[in-house]
């Protein structure tokens, strides 16, 4: 028993080493991925300076259970692939420790593992996400942030309104607009004008346009109706934004929801986001099996793609599941058979690995 103590201790010394050094370079990787994308991103989504960088910690903390994955896997591979290559791991396999006694050997830390990325998928990301959609929607809540583009729709007041220019100059806090298109979805109104300002009205925190020499379509979307007019303006001041109508970021989405909310509820999505919660532990589990195989290597060999092998694999398995999760299904018994099917395919894949490992060993022998 002490042996195997003394087996168990060394090989889990060496993964947490190298899952160590992984986790540190994949955290450097996506934070700053993250860094770029809210900068890039701030000014058009009206995100302030002090709000950057909890909106990037969030967003790392979000992809964490991604990192602990490919960090384990990578991990696993390196170690065992470097104990393979030094052959220090031909005592185990006379030993009677193969694939499979390997990942035995392994489960334990297997399962400290599992257990965190599970926490994270159930517990912590919802939460995450929900704190994000709380930030968004805040950037959203400001007038003074809105900021029009030329040659693009954009929608305001929950999308009832259709906003476009064809040219835009900023000159200080004012945007001087040329051909500019409004429709109103909410009393069918169409407002072309030669010329737009914004004005911010700081007292009621609404947001005008001074419109100038324009034409106003009335009940634009039955022009045989008698309801129909055209009327033109000299100067009209447009109102584009009211804080009561702003466009809100829906915290309650599917991925902000608890999970207790998710098993309490009977819908499609729900049961999709429950799977793929539960999808991140169980790839986890299943990929470990996986890496036991990759990380073999031929003490003599010189090329090496174990590590090769195990970002593609995962990065296909993630990628499907993805793509499932998009899909739609006519009812519940077709979500739990598409990601029963997913895992168990990977499951067949390490069957196969091994039995073929197998019989080539039996072949040798013989």
């Amino acid at each position: 028993m002490s042996k195997k103590f003394k087996i168990v201790k060394f090989l889990n010394g060496q993964i947490l080493i190298s899952f160590f050094a992984f986790f540190l370079i994949l955290s450097i990787v996506v934070f700053g991925n993250q860094f770029y994308l809210v900068l890039n991103n701030s000014y058009s989504q009206g995100i302030l300076g002090s709000e950057l960088l909890s909106l990037m910690s969030l967003k790392y903390v979000r992809d964490i259970p991604l990192i602990l994955n490919l960090s384990f896997i990578f991990a696993l591979i390196f170690s065992i692939n470097k104990l393979h290559r030094s052959s220090e791991l031909i005592i185990l396999s006379t030993a009677g420790y193969g694939d499979i006694g390997i990942f035995k050997l392994l489960i334990p830390i297997n399962l400290i593992f599992v257990f965190v990325v599970t926490l994270f998928a159930f517990l912590i990301t919802p939460e995450v996400n929900r704190q994000i959609s709380l930030i968004k929607n805040d950037a959203n809540s400001r007038p003074d942030f809105i900021f029009f583009r030329d040659g693009v729709f954009q929608n305001f007041q929950n999308k009832n309104l259709t906003f476009y220019a064809s040219e835009i100059k900023t000159e200080g806090d004012n945007q001087i607009m040329k051909n500019v298109f409004i429709f109103s979805d909410l009393d069918k109104r169409l407002i072309l004008s030669n010329r737009g300002e914004k004005y911010l009205d700081k007292y009621s925190n609404k947001i005008y346009l001074k419109l100038s020499d324009g034409k106003i379509y009335k009940n634009f979307t039955s022009l045989s109706s008698d309801n129909f007019s055209v009327s033109t303006f000299k100067n009209l001041d447009f109102l584009l934004y009211d804080q009561n109508t702003v466009d809100l970021v829906d915290v309650t989405s599917i991925e902000s929801r608890k999970t207790l909310e998710l098993f309490n509820s009977f819908d499609k999505k729900s049961k999709i986001e429950i799977f793929n919660r539960l999808s991140v532990p169980v790839s986890l589990l299943i990929m470990t099996i996986l890496s036991v195989q990759f990380s073999r290597a031929n003490p003599r060999g010189k090329s090496n793609f174990a590590l090769a092998f195990g970002l593609i694999t995962y990065l296909t398995y993630f990628n499907i599941l993805t793509y499932v999760s998009e899909l739609k299904f006519n009812n519940e018994n077709e979500i739990t058979f598409a990601f029963s099917l997913i895992h168990l395919s990977f499951l067949l894949i390490v069957f196969i690995i091994q039995t073929y490992r197998n019989n080539l060993f039996f072949n040798n022998t013989n």
